[in-house]
């Protein structure tokens, strides 16, 4: 599996066919982690870059984890698209894939240093991303 970036509005529209799809094919999803929500609320309350994390398995759709990186407070802060008025902004995940993604999503982080602080309120309860460890 890899993390492909989507950093620009125009390449995370061009997934939103694909990225819904699968987030209704998803169990536990909920309409707030819909491409229809999240590129809505991208539009009107955006700033700074998009900083979009896909999961893939080959050419197959595993995850999306819709972020952007911007100032807030004199830091660079990795923040949910969606934050301040979305209910349940957990990444949706393949089942069976989310170790995978933890881990990789962990090297990403730990590799990328432009970002200082994450803003990800609103987590479900045992959210995967909880796992995830302090830079060192």
């Amino acid at each position: 599996m890899k993390l492909e970036l989507i950093d620009t509005p125009e390449a995370l529209a061009a997934l939103a066919p694909e990225w819904s799809a699968f987030v209704r094919a998803h169990p536990d999803s909920t309409p707030f982690q819909l491409p229809e929500w999240l590129l809505t609320w991208w539009k009107h309350f955006g700033s700074g870059r998009l900083h979009t994390l896909v999961l893939r398995d080959g050419s197959q759709l595993c995850g999306v984890f819709p972020c952007f990186l911007h100032t807030w407070q004199a830091h660079n802060q990795l923040t949910l698209i969606g934050t301040g008025i979305t209910d349940y902004l957990d990444p949706v995940l393949a089942v069976g894939a989310e170790r995978e993604f933890i881990d990789l999503l962990q090297v990403h982080l730990n590799n990328w240093p432009e970002w200082k602080v994450c803003d990800w309120p609103n987590l479900v309860l045992g959210s995967h991303l909880l796992a995830l460890k302090a830079a060192e």
